[in-house]
Parts: C-alpha cells; sequence; structure tokens
C-alpha cells in the first residue's frame, strides 16, 4: 500500500492549511509548526542503526540564562549521578521543542512576547 510523503516540521506547507482568521503571527508560524505525530512535548525519533543528524548551533544568550542552565545540569548530575544526566545540549534542545509546541497553541502571543524580549535585549546592548 502506497503512502505520501510525511511533511518535516521545517518543511513549508501549503498556505491552504492556515486557517483565514489567522494572525499575523499564526501564519508566520504555520508553515514550520505543523502538527507533529509523535506526543507534543517529545523530541522526534532518532532512526534505528542511523547517526542523528547533528547541526552545530552558536547563539549568544544572557550569562545570566547559562548560569542558570550550568546549575540546573549540576543539579541534576547530583541528583541522578553523573554518567546519567542529560548533556546540556540535550535539555536546550527539549526546551526549544517545549517552546515550538507552545507557539503552535499561542502563537500570536508568542511572537509579541519574542518581540519584546528582543527589544529588550536591543536596548540593553546598547
Amino acid at each position: 500500500m502506497a503512502t505520501s510523503p510525511q511533511r518535516s516540521a521545517a518543511q513549508p506547507s501549503d498556505s491552504s492549511e492556515t486557517p483565514v482568521n489567522s494572525t499575523a503571527g499564526d501564519r508566520l508560524l504555520a508553515p514550520y509548526l505543523q502538527p507533529a505525530e509523535p506526543p507534543a512535548d517529545s523530541l522526534p525519533p532518532v532512526p534505528k542503526g542511523d547517526a542523528a543528524n547533528l547541526r552545530r548551533a552558536t547563539f549568544q544568550m544572557r550569562e545570566s540564562v547559562l548560569d542558570e542552565l550550568d546549575r540546573f545540569h549540576l543539579e541534576l548530575q547530583l541528583a541522578l549521578g553523573k554518567s546519567n544526566a542529560p548533556y546540556k545540549e540535550v535539555i536546550v534542545e527539549a526546551a526549544i521543542v517545549q517552546l515550538l509546541n507552545q507557539a503552535k497553541d499561542d502563537g500570536s502571543q508568542w511572537i509579541e512576547r519574542l518581540q519584546q524580549w528582543q527589544q529588550s535585549r536591543l536596548r540593553s546592548r546598547r
């Protein structure tokens, strides 16, 4: 039985799938935040026998955010043992997935919050 190829979350969709009464933020996010097959809070599965497709990313973040990440990671290492604690990269990836899933439900408000956050960052750099 032939099945149609599944669209990944990173591929834009047809504009016909966007609701007519959507806001600008909803329309902006719609092509990238399609409903996923697995549960909303799960990371995409890694194919068995294949290495995960990883891409290095470098972002500038406030030092206080990175300090909090370091503390959280150390607390996990103490609670779970160093070898059982998830890597910082896994924590950050899971947090991004969570943010994107929340944005699916509340896209326009997330866009507004992100714009405000960005303006705050820009002002603090001056």
